[in-house]
């Protein structure tokens, strides 16, 4: 799944649009006690805007935690359930690894 990402605007509001091939989905981004969560605003196909009310959603959000860049998505929709969900960390490229943890996938879904 490859999708952009880049400033949007709407009715006074600073917002992240995140284009997935021809849908666009605009999210504002929420501080909330550690962590940075989108929540979706209004979507689009192929610039012909959608009912929010079938929009895509989930928890999704994004913290700073042991010095990494930690994501956490989710997306599903009220028509079709969960679509997809992922998880994980980037570091500053050049950083060294050989004090760092990978997680071994697992069976169970964790719950944050």
């Amino acid at each position: 799944m490859r999708s952009s990402q880049q400033e949007a605007k709407r009715r006074n509001e600073e917002l992240l649009a995140e284009d997935f091939g021809p849908f666009r989905v605009l999210c504002a981004l929420e501080p909330r006690e550690t962590r940075l969560h989108l929540s979706v605003r209004a979507w689009s196909f192929l610039d012909l805007p959608l009912p929010l009310l079938f929009a895509p959603g989930g928890r999704t959000f994004e913290e700073d935690r042991d010095g990494l860049f930690h994501f956490h998505v989710e997306v599903e929709s009220p028509l079709t359930g969960l679509i997809v969900r992922y998880r994980g960390w980037v570091r500053p490229a050049g950083e060294p690894t050989d004090d760092l943890e990978v997680a071994k996938p697992s069976q169970k879904n964790d719950v944050f």
